[in-house]
């Protein structure tokens, strides 16, 4: 599965998908490249971080509105329309530089240039990350989206990228918390499952009552008879 394929080339399916064939084909692809089932776990979880990449642009309305515009914006050389060759490989965008001011500028203007001084920054970490998940360097990724939680603690895709990529380094316990966080903030039924297949995956634990101050043993079935007759 080449990294310069769209999302939409990463499950098969044509740019004019519903959304219920985006959800089966994704859950179809999802068990087929799980890497606990596939044997080659090196490809498996690098085509399984594709898949669950593009399900989370595609199977949310708002973020394939966004990714259809761009793709179908792009300039040529790169995908030109939904169905041509996809983003771009991954590459860090540099740091944003704060514009110099030829004027004085009141309180009002000057909370509103930081304000999109931080959104802009806060867009190309994310995006950054979003290309990091998709180039397979979940390490990368877990950077970009720590600087935007320094900026704003509050995002939930950043917090839901960095569980993305906390399932992909191997701490799923660490995953399933950011995606709690993440849920706290923005209700997703998408994260919703994410989570839900980290905690049905879990291995479940099995607890042993302590025992209570003054009982004793039971000594197996001579003891349970004892204590009958006490």
């Amino acid at each position: 599965m080449s990294l310069q394929r769209n999302y939409y080339e990463v499950l098969g399916l044509p740019p004019g998908a519903t959304s219920d064939q985006i959800k089966k084909k994704y859950r179809e692809l999802a068990r087929k490249f799980h890497p606990d089932v596939i044997q080659d776990k090196t490809l498996g979880q690098r085509v399984f971080s594709q898949i669950n990449q593009a399900y989370r642009i595609l199977g949310d309305p708002d973020r394939r509105a966004q990714y259809n515009t761009s793709l179908i914006g792009a300039p040529p050389g790169n995908a030109a329309a939904p169905n041509a060759s996809a983003p771009p490989a991954y590459q860090a965008r540099p740091a944003p530089t704060k514009p110099v001011q030829s004027a004085p500028i009141s309180p009002s203007q000057a909370s509103s240039t930081g304000a999109a001084q931080k959104a802009h920054a806060v867009s190309g970490l994310l995006a950054n990350a979003d290309n990091a998940i998709m180039a397979g360097k979940p390490i990368e990724a877990r950077a970009f989206c720590l600087k935007v939680l320094e900026i704003d603690p509050r995002s939930a895709r950043a917090l839901e990228m960095l569980g993305d990529a906390l399932v992909l380094i191997g701490r799923p316990e660490d995953a399933a918390v950011q995606y709690r966080n993440a849920l706290q903030i923005a209700p997703s039924s998408m994260i919703q499952s994410k989570l839900n297949r980290l905690e049905q995956t879990a291995a479940p634990t099995r607890t042993i009552p302590p025992q209570q101050e003054g009982e004793k043993p039971s000594g197996g079935l001579l003891g349970r008879l004892l204590g009958r007759k006490q």
